[in-house]
């Protein structure tokens, strides 16, 4: 399976194709690898099975979003 397909099944389509350019990017490649190894002697929340669970939970084509703020 390559990249691309692994995080869309992570992510769904939608997810994954509002933030597509910065999945692939190298930087979260690298961010990927650091969690990784600090994992392996550390405890670290969420636990690794919850870390990317609220884009599974909402799906990108149902999310409302309202912004509130002063002037």
């Amino acid at each position: 399976m390559s990249k691309q397909q692994a995080l869309r099944e992570i992510f769904g389509n939608g997810w994954f194709n509002a933030l597509e350019p910065i999945l692939m990017s190298e930087g979260f490649s690298r961010l990927g690898q650091f969690l990784i190894k600090e994992r392996k002697g550390k405890r670290i929340y969420p636990e690794n099975e919850d870390v990317l669970r609220a884009f599974k939970e909402t799906p990108f084509e149902t999310l409302k979003v309202v912004f509130l703020g002063l002037e």
